[in-house]
């Protein structure tokens, strides 16, 4: 039993068998394309999660130290004030001392303290030529025995 078939009917059978080969290979081929698809897909995907978590990670480290720089100046804004407000305080103090009647005699002590030690000239205004001189330091001595 020997079969044949007719030539044009055999070539469209060949026609055929190769069109599904190739078509067979086609599919193999958009398969392994979709797979290469998925595996970058994939590899991006990492790689952009990775920039996000540096650039957040930046951005935290950004924000913390604005933090603490922004802590630190209140801080030093804050005890400035404070600094301020009680050197004005203690201005406003030593007013009401010196006011006083113990505060003018403070002043006075003060005054002749800074004076000890120092020659003190004495020129006349009028119209004479004789010129004194004073010593304060002896003044001062027997203004403090007394």
């Amino acid at each position: 039993m020997d079969y044949r078939f007719d030539p044009d009917y055999l070539k469209v059978i060949t026609e055929k068998k190769v069109a599904e080969a190739k078509t067979l290979e086609v599919r193999a081929q958009m398969e392994a394309q979709r797979e290469a698809n998925k595996r970058l897909l994939n590899e991006s995907e990492g790689q952009v999660k990775a920039m996000i978590a540096h650039a957040l990670g930046q951005y935290s480290n950004t924000v913390s130290a604005a933090d603490a720089d922004f802590d630190q100046k209140k801080f030093m804004a804050e005890a400035i004030l404070t600094e301020g407000t009680n050197t004005a305080l203690a201005l406003v103090k030593q007013r009401e001392a010196v006011a006083s009647a113990g505060g003018e005699t403070q002043i006075q002590l003060a005054f002749a303290t800074n004076l000890v030690g120092k020659r003190i000239i004495m020129i006349p205004t009028g119209n004479a030529v004789n010129l004194q001189t004073f010593d304060l330091n002896k003044a001062l001595e027997s203004f403090m025995k007394k």
